[in-house]
């Protein structure tokens, strides 16, 4: 059980009302669905960069003709009068973000000709790669108009007619009296590759002001002190002045006095991104670890790493993201508004409680700063904005390494520092559970607080501790986020939204048609609740029909389905719900749940192109609030998605140093996200379409590495301004029934936003009891407990019936039984072998148990042979296991050659047929 803090009493509302009850789904429908998904999962453990290969030829499109728009009610608990009105409007709060508003426009586009153009560099360059071009986020650059202080107008002012250059970028050097000795080798070499007339020496004391003024050729020279405040801790000192040239104007190539020049700096740099560095040493050295895509390796652009959680059963697969650091000892920044946000949020966070002129004090331990730095500058730079942390939004370009580092072809930086070494499962003894104090206080709202920044420290320094349950404050100093490049313009005063323009421009009158009904227009432009299915899902008791009552009990009515197929689109219009038809076919042709998933960026890109922001859910996502109303969503990013991570840790990174300093944080989720009318977010799922169209890759993994990656030589990135939901209020289902569901006090107390049943395969039988739990209750009951809702499973527990991992907890004895491969001693194995071992399973054919306890099945590979219920050792009973599930094979009723499997997970039963003779 989990340490407890009293907290004040929190009484949520109650948004449901009791649905009529779902008949039960038929078992052989559910049975079959779930051997396939396990089959799908068993294909990704073994094959983590592919996946399943479910992409072998492009998306038949049907034509427009044929594409059918209906709309209905999702039985909204409000009138037809009150569907776009009845929803409460979006409350706001004070909060150190500025969200934007889409009839604002685009933000403000610098006049004129800015002052660096993006470019292929004649050093270190690249021609770029096949594939779907990338167009990278425009810099908002700021006017150069010296509004700082005079001693640093005037400085820059002396750089401009030194170099007799006009782009207002300086090259910047930050000294103390201990770095005096090195200011004359990094100007003799500046001076030697032509930078010299650039550089800019900001000194911290009078000694190394009298040591770079009597160098020669002498550089322009900054007296910093007077500048900076009392106290301010060493690190953060470059960038509080960094801050102060950026917001003058100037674009800063910052070098540290240890750094060599090898060639010009500025001839190597791609003026398509906010910041561009090189990966810290640290990084790079061990980058040979992994092995990223195209030929990188995560020291330089990241790369996905799976954890295997064992203790899960089938759910054990951990999918998560490192990056290799980015340099703090060179790098270049434009001036730009996420330049100057990001420079004063460094300088703030590392001047911070935490830090010192020895670096940062957390987890018990001094993480020294050369140590600290690159880690804290690549969080604010890659890391996803959560809660009340917002982040900058600045666009990162990651510069060679063979160029700045060992292969000194344009600098060499200073020696790497050493790694603390850690294994790739370490995350999974993450505990940091520093959300619980607040949605127990004051539920799934946004907010602007976070855990105080010592637990969060303590919490990223150590995976191994329960961090202590602190109340959320405000932090100061954080970033005002990048403005949103909305899509289209703004719709006129009585024009129809979507707009007209928009939707003939794009061929989507029928998408329109639909929007136009379902959607609601709000202070922050049009948006829906979109979930996409086949026919496989359809029928009564079924997934996509327990997912609507869902939508409904939550009283989210602005929702739609994307119906893949004709059958679909009838089902759901007798159903009275509202649909938009889209016929399209996965790459391979195939109608299971990963082939279909990958399907929703084509349907998304049509969306956000007729200027519609869209909150795209998996119909395993059971909805127990309304997430526009309450609001869950803060708007303030293009892409702002459900995690699979579990705690702080997990769900917003932390510094695994494995060989390699890196930041890692756990999988985004791809069956749960709110995607912003963007022209970075249509941009990604373009991009995202074509990537189904040609690669075999899992539609999670290539989701996740477009909203990660770093630009590259010959690889852009799209410049996504990412947030990542509260795990405790848009929570994946190991959270639920590993941790939440063990907490009593969050039990009873909180209500979560929505649940995805995304780590476990009994997904409906599991939705279910949750359903049971969340919207079963009656009127005047604060949760729940699953009155007027009951499933097979109430007299067990509902929701407590299910074991955190795989199955039922009255199967862990099935699952977890000795096995012994073959039949040595059982009449009934060797009755089997004798007769063949040719089977059918539930009238399927094509099994076969092998003399030596292998076993083929039409679904994969598995094994077979003798087990003993615990207690009753005297049964002949036999164990075939396949696909990641485990079943129990004994005696049928009807006697010989009949026999009975019941499943260990939820002791559903199908009738074996043994084929004598073979």
């Amino acid at each position: 059980m989990l340490a407890r803090r009293a907290v004040p009493q929190y009484q949520l509302p109650s948004h449901a009302l009791p649905p009529p009850a779902l008949p039960a789904a038929p078992k052989a429908s559910m049975r079959l669905a779930t051997i396939l998904s396990g089959l799908a999962v068993l294909l990704l453990i073994y094959n983590l960069r592919t996946a399943a290969s479910l992409w072998d030829a492009p998306p038949r499109i049907i034509a427009p003709a044929t594409v059918r728009a209906q709309t209905g009610r999702l039985q909204p608990l409000v009138s037809d009068s009150g569907l776009a009105t009845a929803a409460a409007p979006i409350r706001t709060f004070e909060a150190p973000t500025v969200v934007a508003d889409p009839s604002a426009g685009a933000p403000r586009v610098l006049a004129g000709k800015p002052p660096f153009e993006p470019r292929t560099p004649s050093v270190c360059g690249g021609s770029g790669r096949s594939g779907v071009p990338v167009t990278p986020r425009a810099i908002n650059y700021l006017p150069a108009s010296c509004e700082g202080p005079p001693a640093v107008c005037a400085a820059l002012s002396a750089v401009a007619q030194a170099s007799q250059q006009h782009d207002g970028a300086v090259l910047l050097l930050v000294a103390a009296h201990d770095d005096a000795s090195e200011l004359a080798p990094f100007v003799e070499t500046a001076a030697a590759v032509g930078a010299a007339p650039r550089v800019l020496v900001a000194a911290l004391d009078a000694s190394a002001s009298a040591a770079a003024k009597a160098l020669s050729p002498a550089p322009t020279v900054l007296d910093a002190a007077p500048l900076l405040p009392a106290g301010l801790a060493r690190p953060a000192r470059k960038w509080y002045l960094a801050a102060a040239l950026l917001a003058a104007g100037a674009s800063v190539l910052y070098c540290d006095v240890r750094v060599r020049l090898s060639a010009d700096p500025f001839g190597a740099l791609y003026h398509d991104a906010d910041l561009e560095a090189p990966p810290d040493p640290s990084a790079s050295a061990g980058s040979m670890l992994f092995g990223g895509r195209w030929g990188r390796s995560p020291g330089e652009r990241g790369s996905m790493m799976v954890a295997g959680d064992h203790l899960m059963g089938w759910s054990q697969m951990c999918e998560s993201y490192a990056i290799g650091a980015v340099s703090p000892r060179l790098w270049f920044a434009a001036a730009s508004h996420e330049s100057v946000q990001l420079a004063r949020r460094l300088s703030a966070r590392l001047g911070g409680a935490l830090f010192g002129d020895e670096g940062m004090v957390a987890g018990g331990m001094v993480w020294p700063a050369h140590e600290a730095e690159p880690y804290v500058l690549t969080e604010e730079l890659v890391g996803p904005a959560h809660d009340g942390i917002t982040r900058a939004g600045a666009s990162l370009r990651v510069l060679e390494g063979r160029c700045f580092g060992g292969g000194k072809v344009v600098a060499s930086l200073p020696s790497p520092s050493s790694s603390r070494g850690a294994a790739t499962d370490d995350v999974l003894t993450a505990r940091a559970f520093l959300a619980r104090p607040q949605v127990l206080s004051s539920g799934c709202g946004a907010t602007p607080l976070a855990p105080p920044e010592e637990a969060m420290g303590e919490a990223g320094a150590s995976t191994t501790e329960k961090a202590p349950f602190e109340p959320w404050v405000r932090h100061e100093g954080l970033p005002t986020p990048r403005p949103l490049n909305w899509l289209p313009a703004a719709a006129a005063a009585g024009e129809a939204w979507p707009r007209q323009a928009d939707c003939e421009a794009h061929a989507l009158q029928p998408l329109c048609t639909t929007l136009r009904t379902v959607a609601r227009r709000t202070a922050h432009g049009g948006e829906v609740l979109a979930a996409v299915s086949n026919k496989n899902l359809v029928g009564p008791g079924g997934a996509l029909d327990l997912f609507l009552d869902g939508l409904n009990s939550a009283n989210i009515t602005h929702a739609l389905v994307v119906a893949l197929d004709e059958q679909t689109g009838t089902w759901l219009g007798r159903r009275g719900t509202a649909f938009y038809e889209r016929r399209l076919v996965s790459r391979t042709g195939s109608t299971d749940n990963h082939a279909t998933s990958g399907l929703k960026f084509a349907v998304l890109h049509e969306f956000l192109s007729a200027g519609c922001s869209v909150l795209l859910s998996d119909v395993d996502v059971l909805w127990m609030q309304n997430p526009f109303t309450l609001p869950s969503l803060y708007r303030d990013a293009d892409v702002e998605g459900m995690t699979d991570g579990w705690d702080d840790v997990t769900a917003y990174g932390y510094e695994w140093p494995s060989h390699t300093r890196s930041l890692r944080l756990g999988a985004r989720n791809s069956g749960l996200f709110y995607v912003r009318a963007t022209v970075e977010a249509v941009r990604m799922m373009a991009r995202l379409k074509g990537r189904m169209q040609r690669e075999a890759v899992w539609d999670q993994t290539a989701y996740n590495e477009e909203m990660w990656w770093a630009a590259l030589p010959r690889e852009p990135a799209h410049g996504i301004a990412a947030r990542v939901m509260n795990y405790l209020c848009h929570m994946n289902s190991k959270t639920f029934f590993r941790y939440m569901r063990e907490d009593d006090q969050l039990l009873a107390r909180h209500r979560p936003v929505s649940l995805h049943i995304n780590y476990h395969p009994e997904k409906l039988p599991r939705m279910e009891d949750a359903f049971a739990r969340y919207h079963g209750a009656a009127p005047d009951v604060d949760l729940g407990n699953g009155l007027g809702r009951p499933t097979k499973r109430a007299a067990q527990g509902g929701i407590h019936a299910w074991h955190w991992g795989v199955g039922l907890k009255a199967g862990q004895w099935c699952r977890e039984a000795p096995r012994v491969r073959g039949a040595p001693g059982s009449a009934l194995g060797g009755r089997l072998v004798a007769a063949g071992g040719r089977a059918t399973w539930s009238g399927i054919s094509g099994l076969h148990f092998h003399a030596g306890g292998a076993l083929d099945t039409p679904w994969g590979s598995g094994s077979w042979g003798t087990l003993k219920k615990p207690g009753a050792e005297h049964e002949d009973l036999l164990f075939a296991d396949f696909i990641g599930q485990q079943h129990v094979v004994g005696p049928h009723a009807d006697g010989w050659p009949r026999l009975t499997s019941t499943r260990c997970a939820d002791f559903e039963n199908v009738t074996v047929v043994v084929h004598e003779g073979g």
